[in-house]
């Protein structure tokens, strides 16, 4: 026995003074056919959205090995596994292979089970294979191995090999959509082939961020995650009736507050940062290198957790008429605690309230025809917490002459700068790279030489003192500037800048991130001339 800085523990390795475990969590999916094993069928109905497919697990633990040292953890972590796989995400089968089923987990039975599983499957299922146990390298050929119930010490042809594993992943003849392998195991790290970047860490949960995902779930993908590197893993660990890595895994996905996550951000964020806290062991995940492979994800389904809604376009007519009525009921309000002896504060207060019931009964009637024609249905901007909105600041003019609005466009005669008068004319954020295709191929006003504003485009554009929250841009005559959320700034590098026009403050971004986009020109006073007779005109 062996022990570390987080308390008593095991190896799963196969070492003579280690206690070693290959764990390896086996979750597949269900097939019509009786499976060997303990098959648990879910009770609970599956909740996944229907292009998500159907999910199906297989679990495979063993504690009780018949010539090597014993562990304590794997058949634990699996059936704990199979519970909440089953009751918090709507597993339809679960298919459990331990020292306690039927058939026991032997080399011929794990194999054999995981290619009936595998080679069953569709298009629309989703496999997951978790397996926890004993894990070895041969030193001659560096081989990786997971050892069965049956497994010799320094016998390698009583093991499994990993490229045999490798093999069902890699294959195009395995159908199913969404195919991860969990190992839980001394040397898992031998099983991993090349590295995957993260795709969704950090983001937020929201409905673009659920649709994404869905677009990544539609596309096949071939994954490995592994409890640990090249290096022996903890099998019990104090505090715990399972091993570091189990332990975390089950905490991550009780824990999960998103209606939609796929595994990789679940464990990019849950797991890896605290198991590599807690314990010597790095848990690492790659990506099969496979031409079956179409860089998809494996996407998990929360069961009793609602979707996060549609998101507001403030430039939708009901959205424009909400802005109006509130700034008219908030004109009427101020105007009367003025004085409503004052003949002129009551007189435009009784106007505002009148261009506020207009403006109600027309947005009124915008929801019945919506409502009404079409089965289209409306922005869910009414069913949305006023919090949980994107802010944008009101449009008033500075009084130093310093813009000039002609049309659809602004002028700033202190830097020769042309903007859009629309802050945020693609209506949300994109990824920079989309941003960039957009505004090169954006003709606005007459002109096509558009781009991302640089840094000290927006250096021109914000006050050299800024104090508060909301004082990046106090007075402009621009619509929809987005006081949340980063604007893009333009650069060359793999990571940018994004500005918060809120409080005018940058944060590194990478490029793969959302941020808005609002399109700058270099013009001139011969331009905005032109522009301003040819506006006289119309």
């Amino acid at each position: 026995m062996a022990t570390s800085n987080i308390g008593h523990t095991m190896k799963r390795a196969l070492v003579p003074v280690l206690a070693a475990t290959l764990s390896v969590l086996l979750v597949t999916h269900s097939v019509a056919e009786e499976t060997r094993g303990l098959s648990r069928q879910s009770k609970a109905a599956p909740v996944q959205s229907t292009n998500l497919g159907k999910y199906h697990a297989v679990l495979i633990g063993v504690d009780n090995y018949v010539s090597i040292n014993k562990l304590k953890t794997p058949v634990k972590d699996v059936e704990a596994l199979a519970e909440v796989l089953k009751t918090q995400y709507g597993f339809d089968d679960i298919t459990l292979l331990t020292d306690k089923t039927a058939d026991k987990p032997t080399a011929s039975n794990i194999f054999r089970l995981m290619k009936e599983k595998a080679s069953k499957l569709t298009e629309n299922d989703n496999l997951l294979i978790y397996y926890a146990g004993h894990g070895e390298v041969d030193s001659i050929t560096e081989e990786g191995y997971w050892i069965p119930i049956e497994g010799k010490r320094d016998d390698t042809t009583s093991w499994i090999p990993h490229s045999q594993i490798r093999a069902l992943l890699e294959t195009k003849n395995v159908k199913v959509k969404n195919f991860i392998l969990v190992v839980d195991s001394c040397y898992s790290g031998k099983m991993l082939s090349r590295s995957i970047p993260t795709t969704f860490s950090g983001e937020k949960e929201s409905y673009a961020l659920n649709q994404k995902l869905f677009e990544k779930a539609a596309k096949k993908s071939r994954e490995v995650i592994t409890s640990g590197g090249t290096e022996p893993v903890a099998d019990a660990v104090a505090g715990s009736d399972h091993s570091l890595f189990a332990h975390y895994l089950l905490q991550a996905l009780k824990d999960n507050q998103r209606k939609y996550i796929d595994m990789g951000t679940l464990f990019d964020e849950q797991i890896r940062p605290k198991v590599n806290k807690m314990g010597r062991q790095s848990p690492e995940r790659s990506r099969v290198r496979s031409a079956i492979d179409e860089e998809g994800v494996f996407v998990l389904s929360k069961i009793g957790l609602k979707e996060s809604p549609l998101p507001v376009d403030p430039n939708s007519e009901i959205e424009v008429l909400n802005r109006k009525i509130a700034a008219l009921t908030d004109l009427n309000k101020t105007l009367l605690a003025k004085g409503a002896d004052s003949a002129k504060n009551a007189a435009e207060a009784k106007a505002a309230e009148a261009r506020a019931n207009i403006a109600l009964k027309q947005k009124m009637e915008l929801e019945k025809k919506l409502k009404d024609g079409n089965g289209v249905k409306l922005q869910q901007g009414e069913d949305i917490k006023s919090a949980d909105r994107v802010k944008s600041s009101t449009p008033s003019v500075p009084s130093d002459g310093r813009f000039v609005v002609i049309g659809d466009v602004v002028f700033d005669k202190k830097t020769n700068l042309m903007w859009l008068q629309n802050a945020n004319i693609t209506n949300s954020g994109k990824e920079y790279d989309d941003s960039e295709s957009y505004v090169s191929g954006l003709s606005y006003a007459g002109y096509n030489d558009w781009h991302i504003p640089t840094k000290n485009d927006w250096r021109s554009l914000l006050p050299e003192n800024m104090k508060g929250i909301d004082n990046a841009l106090p007075e402009h005559p621009f619509n929809n500037v987005f006081k949340a959320g980063q604007y893009w700034v333009a650069t060359s590098f793999i990571d940018t800048l994004g500005i918060n026009l809120g409080n005018g403050s940058t944060t590194r971004l990478n490029k793969k991130k959302i941020g808005y986009l609002w399109p700058v020109r270099y013009s001139s006073p011969d331009e905005i001339a032109k522009l301003k007779s040819a506006s006289s005109k119309k």
